[in-house]
């Protein structure tokens, strides 16, 4: 038994601000959640003449990212922040 899973998540902000007090935050929140399992459950016997492969594979890719400009001719703040919160489970079982 395989399972395989491939995930590509991407996040982005983009932010601006321009006057005489130019204040500019951007934010960028990226929270993926990917499982991936391969499981034999509880059953009637199994017969085989070999062997039992159980195989779980992911490949998961997370980018993020923020960014500003800011333009103000007596003040310009700015800030960019990003959080990335992957939870990514990988799993083979037998549940016998």
């Amino acid at each position: 038994m395989d399972a395989a899973a491939e995930l590509s998540v991407t996040t982005t902000a983009k932010g601006g601000a321009a006057g005489q007090v130019a204040i500019s935050p951007t934010v960028a929140v990226e929270i993926s959640n990917a499982t991936t399992q391969a499981v034999l459950l509880a059953g009637p016997d199994l017969t085989t003449s070999g062997d039992i492969e159980l195989k779980a594979t992911q490949q998961g890719e997370v980018e993020s990212s923020a960014s500003g400009d800011v333009a103000g001719s007596k003040v310009g703040i700015g800030i960019s922040l990003v959080l990335a919160i992957p939870t990514h489970i990988v799993s083979a079982s037998a549940g016998r």
